[in-house]
Formats: structure tokens, sequence, C-alpha cells
């Protein structure tokens, strides 16, 4: 269901080859990109943002610096739109239905066998699985609890597209918070 944002620069800039930008279409990001954006030791908004737009639209450090601010405020929206939402927001957008249990991802992943997998069949946690995961440090519960729910490796996690992985952060919170009376209509159908 991806359909890239386009974005026409009001105020167009020169690129690094001399060439005229005068358009950017971003790619969704990865869970794994967007963690390695926010890696290194300036935390700065600005730096972080600067790195998600040019792993998104493609512009060098270079070119983001030429950029109207207006411009790249009008992307900065975009790439905060890429990293906070979650697919069902997404689709809700689109006018499109979502199966919050067997959710179709934003953007489908290569699986490590090569298949494309474009959804994902959520599996509600036992406590025995998290009791493991309460077992395991601090650092390595979150990808245990994922990998377990999605039935997806490390590897194709980190594949995701971040509002793919943003919805499968909620609906995990869900079934690790909720009563089983906040899932009683999907029980019952």
């Amino acid at each position: 269901m991806w359909t890239p944002n386009r974005l026409t620069l009001a105020w167009p800039i020169k690129g690094d080859k001399q060439e005229q930008i005068t358009e950017l279409t971003f790619k969704p990001l990865t869970r794994a990109s967007h963690i390695k954006a926010l890696e290194g030791d300036d935390p700065k908004e600005r730096v972080i943002f600067e790195k998600l737009a040019t792993l998104s639209c493609g512009l060098s450090a270079s070119e983001f610096t030429r950029l109207a601010l207006p411009d790249c405020n009008s992307i900065k929206r975009i790439i905060s739109d890429y990293v906070s939402l979650s697919t069902p927001e997404m689709y809700k957008r689109a006018g499109k239905e979502f199966n919050k249990n067997s959710p179709q991802l934003l953007v489908p992943i290569t699986g490590d066998n090569g298949d494309i997998i474009n959804h994902i069949d959520l599996k509600i946690p036992t406590v025995q699985v998290s009791d493991i995961m309460d077992s395991l440090p601090e650092k390595d519960r979150n990808d245990y609890i994922t990998q377990d729910v999605t039935g997806l490796s490390q590897t194709e996690l980190n594949r995701l597209a971040t509002q793919d992985w943003n919805y499968t952060q909620e609906r995990i919170s869900d079934f690790l918070q909720q009563t089983a009376d906040y899932f009683q209509d999907e029980i019952l159908k």
C-alpha cells in the first residue's frame, strides 16, 4: 500500500553535481535506518532530522544545508509522520480498512528465506513468554517479545518500515498491559 510522498520545493536548490533539485521523493524509513540515524554522540534534533531526511529522500548533508527553511520544515513534517505514526493511521488516511490482528504491512519486506512478507499474524504472548522476557537483560526484552509476537527474525524486524514497527509496538503494549475484556470484540469475531 505504500505510496511515496513527493514534495515540490518552493525554493529549488543546486545539487552536489550542479543539477537543479526541484522535487524530492521520500522512501520509507526502516527500523534499522531509524536506529542508525539515532546513533552517535550528537543528540541534537536537527542532526538526527538531517540523517533521517538524507536516508529518506537521498539528499546529501551539503544539499540539506542549502534548503530554504520553509522547505526544510515541510520535509520535517513528512519525516516526523514517517517515524511517529503507525500503520493503521496511514491506512485511515488512505481510506482503507486495517486488520489489527493480521496487519497488512504498509511496506512489504523480503523475509530471510527470500519470500515477500506482506502481512504479519500477531499472536498473543503467554505468561511463559512474559517470564522469559523478564529474565532477559533490559536491552534484549523488546526484541525478544516482538520476535515472539510477530514470528519475525531480528533481521526481518529491522527491515520493517517505521510505521509497521510502531504498530507492532502498540499492539504488544496492548497485549502486555490490557485486561481480557479489552479484547472481547476481537474474540467474538
